[in-house]
């Protein structure tokens, strides 16, 4: 794990930017010391299927430009699922960089793959959410309007939501009540109930079971996933 932390940090910090492919092959190299050998050697395999096209910028505001990566397929032959991956940080902290190596289990299951940037509470206002809101004379209304339990309705996709019962910062209990209101909706939805977690952090046992259960909702729901993972 030192050496994995190591390399991404190297990355961050280094103005030399290796070829797409390339890098994409040697960070999920690096994450595959999490498999066993025969699916490491698999997926490996699979690796050089992949382009990155980096730092597209996608929206400008505020003289700052909002960029996005997309890894995809260098050879489909049809139409590919796409997975976009925002990373959490409470709109004051983390990078779409950080999140790379969590997009390794959708690009093994066949995804194509967008790893958002969004501008944080120092460059807008706006995204600050919980403070924003907490500050304005309507706060009760702004929350009503960003909530996204008040725009569930039977047109929504499929959605899984995974969540730690011991969730200090989001209570579980929100989720219960999402899952509920899509249910009311007809909405397909699972709840994956992750026991004694919290936010996050989940241990090595507990991040296996609820990628088990992501993969097995997705391959149920999605169209032209090609999963290489070992089923061994």
């Amino acid at each position: 794990m030192g050496v994995l932390q190591t390399y991404v940090h190297h990355l961050k910090n280094n103005s030399t930017r290796p070829h797409g492919k390339l890098l994409l092959t040697a960070l999920l190299l690096s994450g595959s010391l999490y498999l066993a050998q025969n699916d490491a050697a698999s997926f490996a395999a699979e690796l050089f299927r992949y382009e990155i096209h980096p730092k597209i910028v996608y929206h400008v505001a505020n003289n700052y430009e909002a960029k996005l990566d997309v890894y995809e397929p260098a050879a489909a032959s049809q139409p590919t699922p796409v997975v976009i991956v925002i990373h959490g940080g409470g709109w004051i902290a983390g990078t779409k960089e950080d999140r790379v190596l969590e997009m390794m289990p959708y690009l093994q299951m066949g995804f194509a793959a967008v790893n958002v940037e969004y501008r944080m509470a120092q460059v807008s206002l706006a995204p600050a959410a919980v403070a924003w809101i907490g500050s304005q004379p309507n706060a009760d209304e702004i929350a009503k309007l960003v909530s996204p339990i008040n725009y569930v309705n039977s047109n929504l996709p499929p959605i899984i939501t995974i969540h730690g019962d011991k969730d200090t910062l989001v209570p579980h209990a929100q989720s219960v009540r999402l899952h509920k209101a899509l249910d009311a909706a007809g909405v397909t939805n699972e709840l994956y109930t992750v026991p004694g977690a919290g936010h996050g952090g989940f241990t090595y046992e507990q991040n296996q079971k609820a990628w088990a259960e992501v993969r097995a909702f997705l391959k149920k729901n999605v169209k032209g996933l090609t999963d290489t993972t070992s089923t061994k």
